[in-house]
């Protein structure tokens, strides 16, 4: 396994709100001074303390995994298209309209972010 590649302190970062299907969203991406995206985080309104407490755990392993020197297209791969609610219409971002899951949004949200940043 790679050693981890801790990110900086002070860091660029991404910060956006956006709703899935009503739900409301806070999403974070945390990038290395080189442009790579190094974490993932994310918080959820009105939804149950299971799905908030597996999406928590998931994005903890997306940053740790990003960390370790996993490409984020490996992550988009691996979670486009997961379904689960909140599911639906996608509010507040430019160009996703719609999304299966909240992983679904992220790895589509990733999969933008890192080719605008040239990062992925």
């Amino acid at each position: 396994m790679a050693a981890r590649k801790r990110l900086p302190t002070r860091r660029p970062s991404t910060t956006m709100s956006v709703s899935l299907g009503g739900h409301k969203l806070h999403i974070h991406l945390g990038w290395y001074p080189t442009g790579e995206l190094g974490e993932v985080s994310t918080e959820l309104h009105k939804v149950g303390t299971f799905s908030r407490s597996m999406v928590y755990a998931t994005v903890q392993l997306m940053s740790l995994s990003l960390q370790h020197g996993v490409e984020p297209q490996k992550l988009v791969e691996m979670f486009r298209r997961v379904d689960f609610e909140p599911q639906g219409e996608v509010k507040g971002h430019a160009t996703i309209t719609s999304a299966t899951s909240v992983l679904d949004l992220l790895a589509q949200i990733i999969d933008d972010e890192t080719k605008k940043s040239g990062g992925g």
